[in-house]
C-alpha cells in the first residue's frame, strides 16, 4: 500500500496518541490529535483530521453512509495502523466462497470452462447472471460478476456467490482456496488465525 507524506505523518501521530492512552474511542483519539502540535507540523494533516472527525460524527447519526466515510484519505492511516499492529488478529467468521480474489477464482475456473463440460458451465452461468455474462475470458470478467455494487443488497450477494462455488469440485480445491485466502490475510491484513465457514453441503 502506497501512502503519501501527509498520511505517513498522521500514522506516526496516531500511533503516538494510541500508545500514550488506554482504551479511548476513535473520536477521542482524533480530538487528542487536534489538541497536539499537529497543526504546527502540517496544516494539511490537521485539516484531514478535522474533516474526518466531522464525517465520523455525521456517520454516527446516520447522515452519511459508510462508503462516504471510507473515501476519506484518513482511512489509509487507520489501515496502515492496523497493518503494523504488533499482534496478529484472529478472524473468527469468514466465508470462503465470498472472500476469494478474482485472480484465484479465474485460475481454477478457466480449466473448467475450457474442459469437456464447458456447455454445462455456460448454461448455468447464463441462467444465474444473464446472457451478457458469457463468455468469461479473464480475471477482470470474473471480478465484474463477483463484485457487489454499492446499490446492491444481500440478495445480490447470494447470487454472486454462485461463480466461486463452481470451483469447489474436490477436497483439493477447498484446500487450495483456504490456503490462498489465509495467505492473503496473513500477508496483507495482519491476520494470523482464520476460522472458515462452509455451507453444510461442503
Amino acid at each position: 500500500m502506497i501512502i503519501s507524506f501527509t498520511q505517513k505523518l498522521l500514522v506516526k501521530e496516531f500511533v503516538e496518541i494510541v500508545s500514550e492512552t488506554n482504551g479511548v474511542s476513535l473520536l477521542d483519539t482524533l480530538d487528542l490529535m487536534l489538541s497536539s502540535s499537529l497543526k504546527a507540523k502540517n496544516a494539511e494533516a490537521y485539516n484531514w483530521v478535522v474533516d474526518y472527525r466531522e464525517l465520523l460524527n455525521q456517520f454516527i447519526v446516520n447522515k452519511i453512509d459508510i462508503q462516504t466515510l471510507r473515501k476519506h484519505p484518513f482511512n489509509l492511516v487507520l489501515e496502515e495502523f492496523f497493518r503494523r499492529f504488533p499482534l496478529k488478529y484472529q478472524e473468527e467468521h469468514i466465508h470462503l466462497s465470498g472472500s476469494l480474489t478474482a485472480e484465484f477464482i479465474w485460475s481454477k475456473l478457466q480449466p473448467l470452462l475450457e474442459g469437456p463440460h464447458k456447455a454445462i458451465y455456460e448454461k448455468k452461468i447464463k441462467a444465474t447472471y444473464g446472457d451478457s455474462a458469457w463468455p468469461i475470458n479473464s480475471a477482470e470478467d470474473v471480478d465484474q460478476l463477483i463484485r457487489l455494487k454499492e446499490d446492491e443488497g444481500f440478495s445480490t450477494y447470494l447470487r454472486i456467490l454462485f461463480l466461486p462455488s463452481l470451483i469447489f469440485i474436490s477436497r483439493q480445491a477447498h484446500c487450495d482456496a483456504a490456503y490462498h485466502l489465509a495467505s492473503e490475510l496473513y500477508k496483507k491484513q495482519n491476520v494470523g488465525t482464520v476460522r472458515f465457514k462452509f455451507m453444510m453441503n461442503r
